[in-house]
């Protein structure tokens, strides 16, 4: 709904779902991840809303009035060397996270599809001994529509 009932960007609705697992070994994680959305024009064809969805990571996204989303990601912990560096760096742990994800999309009676699998290594590291841990890491993704593989850094912080 546009301010002041002058303008109508159109309509999105949207439904996510994110299902946790126990992995196969003790401090092993399976995760699926699941959306649907739907876009509806303004009468003047507009439609100014992005993706509430997730999208295929590394993947460029296309735009789909009709789009479902689907990933399955597994994520355990290499190892917890407790490495540290003085009092700048203190590594807690390595974790590895394999991950496979599709996106299917329609438009005006054309369907798009998108797809990526690959990796994530990733390190909970405090920086500085803020009590805080970042995460910091790298993913690598193979593209198998385009046939192309791409590698992305990674960061967070959990508070």
């Amino acid at each position: 709904n546009g301010p002041f009932g002058g303008y109508d960007p159109g309509q999105i609705l949207a439904c996510e779902t994110n299902l946790y697992f126990p992995g196969i070994f003790k401090h092993h994680g399976i995760w699926l991840y699941g959306g649907a959305q739907q876009r509806w024009r303004s009468g003047n064809g507009d439609n100014l809303f992005s993706d509430v969805i997730a999208f295929p990571r590394g993947a460029s996204s296309f735009y789909s009035d009709r789009l479902y989303s689907f990933s399955v990601n597994y994520k355990f912990p290499l190892f917890y060397p407790d490495w540290s560096a003085g009092s700048v760096f203190y590594f807690k742990r390595f974790k590895l996270h394999p991950f496979y994800d599709l996106a299917q999309g329609s438009e005006a009676g054309k369907f798009h599809t998108a797809s990526s699998t690959g990796g994530e290594l990733t390190t909970d590291v405090h920086v500085l001994r803020f009590v805080f841990p970042f995460e910091l890491g790298v993913r690598c993704y193979y593209l198998p529509d385009d046939d192309r593989v791409g590698w992305q850094f990674l960061f967070g912080i959990s508070f």
